[in-house]
């Protein structure tokens, strides 16, 4: 994404989700950089940050070019795995676990959703996650689930028609329903332009294990919905 415009990220962390202050964060980089189009890639729970996110940011003048999503539920209807619903009651649980019950509940983790990596590898990803205060929805004491169950109420259906919308998904996950979820934002989005995209055998939102399926996805995507100008004349033909 980062060929057709400056990268930036912004995360959510432990302390939880603050659509406020994410909207803040990003008002004050395009601010500071003189940036007036934007261009936004979420991972699962992400996608439907984005949205709100987008919403709230061409109400302040900018343009949202497009909206690429990675295994995004469309509302809490579409996530199979019911744990999801209860992150918030996990985060205050987990904590007081102790070691054992954070190895415990990590290796589960890896298992539950390898992504397409091998039972070691998955075990050995969910192990480390568990132990990584920065980056581990098992310890979020966070509105993450309220978030999920409040949506798509809380987006007003401020996204212009002209912005486009990406879809990356495997028809195969089994934390999101693929299918219901895709309808979900055709249903919520008719009038935009959409692309979706295929990252079968990778399982849910997993472009830092499968990053080669997920740039040649992101690159069909932005091809389809944001095509580059050309640089030169077409060579015309002969006949």
């Amino acid at each position: 994404m980062n060929e057709r415009a400056p990268a930036s990220y912004i995360g959510y962390s432990n302390d939880g989700i603050d659509i406020a202050q994410l909207f803040i964060a990003i008002r004050r980089d395009v601010f500071e950089r003189k940036i007036d189009t934007v261009y936004f890639y979420g991972d699962s729970f992400g996608g439907m940050v984005s949205v709100v996110l987008g919403s709230l940011l061409t109400q302040i003048g900018l343009t949202v070019k497009l909206i690429v999503m990675g295994s995004s539920p469309s509302n809490v209807a579409d996530t199979l795995d019911p744990g999801k619903e209860y992150i918030s009651l996990a985060g205050q649980v987990v904590p007081y676990l102790g070691v054992l019950g954070r190895l415990g509940a990590g290796l589960w983790a890896g298992l539950a959703n390898p992504n397409g990596q091998g039972m070691y590898s998955a075990a050995r990803h969910g192990i480390a996650n568990s132990f990584d205060l920065n980056n581990n929805s098992l310890i979020l004491s966070t509105s993450q689930a309220t978030f999920l169950q409040a949506f798509p109420r809380q987006y007003d259906g401020g996204i212009p028609t002209s912005t486009g919308i990406g879809l990356l998904y495997d028809p195969e996950d089994f934390i999101v329903d693929a299918a219901a979820a895709t309808r979900g934002w055709e249903a919520l989005l008719p009038r935009n332009p959409r692309f979706s995209y295929n990252v079968s055998h990778t399982g849910h939102a997993s472009p830092e294990i499968n990053p080669e399926l997920y740039r040649t996805a992101l690159s069909v995507v932005l091809d389809q919905l944001d095509p580059p100008p050309m640089t030169s004349k077409p060579v015309q033909p002969i006949f």
